[in-house]
């Protein structure tokens, strides 16, 4: 199942509530192509549910929808939102396993956002700021603690294995990107919530733009947009593509 928030009116519109893959319903195996890969067994209790996540990770890069929200700074009206090339995203690919005779219905994702912070050494303001269509929206620029959550139909059949495929990132995605550390919690109709491990996120297309940007002069920023990754990828057990060769930018500049 994908999971993004493409508009009704755009190419492959309303595959948002529920696109199955027939490879993964049909055959109950699971290949998961990632950057990172690992199972996440969560301890049970007298109230736990018999459903698991069984793999979590970032899948490979995909088109997204988008467009250019920059407004009066580009010469259009705040009203108007151009439409731009797809931008590419990262999604969080998690496949959940139900050992129950009964199926797990999910009504519920919501995002933990533990930590946002910009980061980048961007050389000059202005220019394109993109909004894509994700299933779940960060608030940009907004660096405290907070929870966003959408709702969703999502059914695991009995004693069986389903993946689900969702789109995260930044309601408006400026030069300098935002990191963010988050978790997400599948919330069911009934019984335990499943919560993934800690994901640390930057869009994978401000990579590009930072680095035919970025002020390799500006030590300082290097050495403190590195240290900041470096905190991110201590407390988190995935990174996807983006903050990986983000990271690796500026440690490679210093």
């Amino acid at each position: 199942m994908w999971l993004d928030d493409t508009p009704a009116s755009s190419v492959g519109s309303k595959i948002l509530a529920a696109v199955k893959h027939p490879v993964w319903v049909g055959a109950g195996i699971v290949v998961v192509v990632a950057v990172a890969l690992a199972a996440v067994f969560l301890p049970g209790d007298s109230g736990s549910s018999t459903a698991e996540i069984a793999e979590l990770s970032f899948g490979d890069l995909t088109p997204i929808k988008a467009v250019d929200s920059c407004g009066p700074a580009c010469g259009y009206s705040l009203d108007e939102t151009p439409p731009i090339p797809d931008t590419e995203i990262t999604p969080v690919d998690i496949t959940i396993k139900n050992t129950a005779d009964q199926p797990f219905t999910i009504t519920m994702i919501e995002a933990e956002i533990l930590e946002n912070k910009n980061v980048g050494c961007f050389r000059a303001g202005g220019g394109r700021v993109i909004s894509a269509f994700y299933m779940i929206k960060i608030p940009a620029a907004k660096q405290e603690p907070t929870t966003v959550s959408t709702s969703v139909d999502f059914t695991v059949k009995p004693n069986s294995s389903d993946r689900m495929v969702v789109s995260v990132g930044p309601d408006k995605l400026y030069f300098d990107p935002d990191a963010t550390l988050l978790r997400l919690k599948l919330i069911p109709k009934s019984g335990t919530p499943l919560i993934t491990e800690t994901l640390a996120m930057i869009p994978p297309s401000a990579v590009t733009v930072q680095e035919k940007n970025f002020r390799t002069s500006n030590k300082q920023c290097l050495q403190e947009t590195a240290d900041t990754l470096e905190r991110f990828t201590q407390k988190s057990k995935f990174q996807n593509s983006g903050f990986l060769d983000f990271r690796k930018l500026f440690t490679d500049a210093l």
